[in-house]
């Protein structure tokens, strides 16, 4: 495992991978046999070349408080998921936890009321590279952030396969996808107009020099 470090180059003939730490400027060059490379993630242009994006995100990633979510310099604007810049993993199990409270924070910023809820840093990811074998065991284990209430999952377990094969993708298509139901104090029927309410000077408009 290499923390702070990028790929930056490969030799696909000598099967050969260049990683590049970050914070001492050295390079290391690593044999593989299987190279699962992805490449570098970040804010789309409109946002990255804008006065939102974190200026110490080399991502473009807009700044906001980690805790509530709201930009941390016009309080009209809130992100979540991939765009927001947080010390945390962005995964769907991360969107799902941040979606509600952001809800509540805007209706709450909406009313010039404190914002009740807040963000935990959760995030999680199940990695599964091998089905089960014939007795059915799981070779190496759905490894997530968040731990399960009296269930182990950094060891290798037949259910999380389970769960990750046939439980997420019907969650994630027929609850997630579709939203809560519009109903309830912080459903979006209780918002059908623009949350935005109070004049402020664009952000995408200013200069970021």
């Amino acid at each position: 495992m290499r923390y702070e470090s990028q790929l930056v180059e490969v030799d696909g003939d000598s099967r050969r991978a260049v990683i590049l730490d970050s914070k001492s400027g050295t390079k290391e060059s690593i044999d593989y046999d299987l190279l699962h490379a992805v490449p570098p993630q970040s804010a789309p242009a409109w946002l990255k070349d804008s006065a939102l994006a974190d200026p110490a995100s080399p991502f473009g990633y807009l700044a906001v408080d980690q805790y509530s979510l709201q930009s941390t310099r016009w309080p009209d604007v809130f992100a979540l998921g991939d765009v927001a810049n947080l010390p945390t993993s962005k995964t769907g199990a991360a969107i799902r936890k941040q979606a509600p409270m952001v809800v509540a924070n805007m209706l709450a910023a909406r009313r010039s009321e404190p914002l009740p809820a807040r963000y935990d840093g959760y995030t999680s990811c199940p990695l599964v590279p091998a089905p089960p074998d014939a007795a059915g065991r799981v070779r190496l284990p759905a490894q997530a952030d968040a731990q399960l209430p009296l269930i182990d999952t950094m060891k290798p377990r037949y259910d999380m396969w389970l769960l990750k094969r046939h439980g997420l993708p019907a969650m994630y298509w027929h609850g997630m996808l579709r939203g809560p139901p519009l109903t309830g104090p912080h459903g979006f029927a209780e918002s059908p107009t623009p949350v935005v309410s109070r004049p402020a000077p664009s952000p995408l408009r200013e200069s970021r020099a």
